[in-house]
């Protein structure tokens, strides 16, 4: 059995070696996905699941805490990845697993990514596959309540989109709109039995598996409305919403729904569960926030966000809130409480420091002990690694642009510029922060400055700054991280001439963006599962199950170019791809299910002889990077296209 607890010591004791110093750091250690990474405790306390490495793939590792040991390896199946493990009780654990799938549909063969949930058995190790009859839908994986009641079920929600046409996962229908059915699931059998069906867009469901709330959604008038369930039900919520649609994501006190509204600044707000009244949750002092943290009857607890960049919580609670605070002044560091035991007696927590890979502590409150049980990069866990550090600058429009800086171990500007990469984030609506990062480490540890520039149109900056992206896709979005590089060579951080650009996904695509708008700037490219039509996302959310809200999302941020073909062209990058004139590495996963490899094969398909341009097709990869070799392969390639263009002299 595999030891667990790498040491112990009292509450109070400031400095301890969580794991002993070890060899230099390689590329490979940054390479390697996660040892152990989104550690989750069952509600007694006794048992730990995380998502694990088994030899290059993620599996789900569950340990007995009280036997110090690992107790079940539960391996991917064959051609997919693990997306979550949860504990739906003390006796069993959730997995969630996704694959890309080819599926027959009226319309022909079409690519899906095909998700499904499994129950594991602790005690016994036996996985079943949950609701095997519901086969023909492409997602099980929708659990909306743990029927905290009946431990032995969960409830599980089933939503289609019905467009008028024939679709995997879906039943014929001539016309638009929801349909929702609502199973009850046996986590020891698998077998699920449907207790409600009704053309709606969803429930609010309670711990208890009682039906609390539906919504309605009509298409033709893009009206909203949360209502009381059933036929009759009185209309607690009502407005007209796209992409911006309120979703009820659990509960405040025993009055109030807790709502992300997206277009609200700070996203979430309360909803009086018998006026509608809506109003702000009590006051934090977060910068910014990303999610609730619940109990385990999906209460809410705090938020989890940011605090100067790194990972930080806040706590309504004030038994976790004074815990936090204890751990804090203990082991020096901001703590985040990652999980906990129902009594509140074990706690799973890591240290929030910048550039830190995770390494995970449980804390027994009773006996007042920290223990290390876990850790993502235990190769990292002792060494010293590139700093990571937030530059401001401003972009050519007067906007002041948040970027983050990474550098190598030991620079300071006295020892004069470093080249540069850029490295802009995908989503697009997402952000960069100062957490431990291996892509960006990867590339300083090797002596490149790196920044990462939280664009116009990134999250995490108000409402206001992410709407001054929006019909910015291919413009100042990219225009933004251009004017990072050129501030920092005014600075005298980074040396004059060329820099390179890479990316994955939107980042990938940025990165092809900035070498066609500034060809004597950039003098290499290195795409990742890069979108090369932004035309063919505002496509695809026409025909995807997400109907008119994912195409209202692309449409804000890339503009209603099906009608505009020649707007369409002029952003398009395979349609462009003559002028791409910087050599550029092209890699892309064969199982993406979110941009599909043939996105870049049509940029392939473009490029000329002449140019100098590498394809490698990463076989078994998703859109995710979740391979530690296909994550080995882009650092090598790409480091060696850098040294050449960047260190040529």
């Amino acid at each position: 059995m595999k030891s667990i607890v790498a040491s112990v010591v009292c509450l109070g004791v400031a400095v301890f070696a969580a794991f002993p110093t070890v060899q230099a750091q390689t590329l490979a250690d940054y390479a390697a996905t996660p040892l152990d990474s989104h550690p989750r405790l069952s509600p007694n306390g006794r048992w730990m699941a995380t998502h694990c490495r088994q030899q290059s793939r993620i599996a789900a590792c569950v340990y007995d805490l009280q036997a110090n040991a690992l107790l079940h390896i539960i391996p991917a199946p064959e051609d997919t990845s693990l997306d979550a493990a949860y504990f739906a009780s003390d006796d069993y654990l959730l997995l969630s697993f996704s694959s890309y799938n080819t599926l027959t549909t009226s319309g022909g063969l079409r690519q899906y990514l095909v998700s499904r949930s499994l129950s594991l058995n602790v005690e016994s190790g036996e996985v079943v596959l949950l609701a095997p009859n519901l086969r023909s839908s492409t997602n099980t994986t929708n659990i909306v309540s743990l029927a905290i009641t009946d431990p032995e079920s969960v409830m599980m929600e089933m939503n289609y989109y019905r467009d008028g046409r024939s679709q995997a996962g879906t039943r014929f229908g001539t016309g638009s709109g929801f349909d929702s059915n609502l199973y009850r699931v046996n986590l020891e059998t698998g077998g699920a039995r449907r207790i409600d069906r009704n053309d709606i867009m969803g429930r609010v469901v309670s711990a208890t598996g009682d039906i609390v709330a539906e919504t309605h959604f009509d298409e033709r008038s893009n009206l909203l409305e949360i209502r009381e369930p059933g036929r009759d039900g009185a209309v607690i919520y009502s407005r007209q919403h796209l992409s911006d649609a309120p979703s009820i994501l659990g509960f405040v006190g025993e009055t109030d729904f807790l709502a992300m509204f997206p277009s609200e600044q700070g996203g979430y707000r309360q909803i009086d569960r018998t006026t509608g009244d809506i109003s702000m949750p009590d006051e934090h002092d977060l910068d910014i926030v990303d999610r609730p943290i619940w109990d385990h009857e999906r209460h809410l607890l705090g938020f989890i966000g940011e605090r100067e960049g790194l990972r930080a919580q806040y706590f309504y609670d004030q038994q976790l809130q004074a815990d936090a605070s204890a751990l804090e002044a203990a082991l020096g560091a901001p703590v985040i409480i990652e999980s906990f035991s129902a009594d509140r007696n074990m706690l799973l927590l890591t240290l929030s420091e910048p550039g830190r890979p995770q390494t995970y502590y449980l804390y027994e409150r009773s006996a007042g002990n920290v223990a290390a049980v876990a850790a993502g990069y235990p190769n990292l866990a002792s060494q010293d690694l590139p700093e990571r550090r937030f530059y401001t600058y401003q972009a050519s429009d007067g906007l002041e642009i948040e970027g983050v800086l990474t550098t190598p171990v030991g620079w300071t500007e006295a020892a004069g510029p470093l080249p540069l990469i850029l490295l802009p984030h995908g989503g697009p609506a997402s952000r960069d922060d100062l957490d431990f990062d291996w892509w960006a480490q990867a590339y300083a540890s090797q002596g490149y400055m790196v920044l990462q520039p939280n664009f116009r149109g990134s999250v995490g900056y108000g409402v206001a700054f992410q709407r001054a992206g929006f019909g910015e896709f291919g413009d100042r979005m990219i225009e933004d991280s251009l004017d990072g590089a050129r501030a920092l060579q005014a600075a005298s951080l980074a040396r004059p001439g060329q820099f390179c650009v890479a990316g994955a996904s939107y980042g990938g695509y940025a990165a092809l963006r900035t070498a066609i708008m500034a060809p004597e700037e950039v003098g290499c490219v290195v795409a990742v599962a890069p979108v090369t039509d932004p035309v063919s996302l505002l496509a695809e959310a026409r025909q995807s199950g997400g109907g008119v809200f994912a195409y209202d999302f692309w449409e804000q941020y890339i503009g209603d170019l099906v009608f505009d073909r020649e707007e369409a062209a002029r952003i398009s990058i395979f349609r462009n791809a003559d002028a791409l004139v910087a050599p550029v590495l092209l890699m892309h996963g064969d199982e993406d299910s979110v941009v599909p490899i043939e996105a870049s094969n049509a940029l392939r398909r473009n490029m000329s002889s002449e140019q100098a341009f590498e394809f490698i097709v990463l076989e078994g990869e998703t859109h995710f990077l979740e391979l530690s070799a296909s994550r080995q392969t882009l650092l090598n390639r790409s480091l060696a296209l850098f040294d050449e263009v960047l260190r040529a002299d």
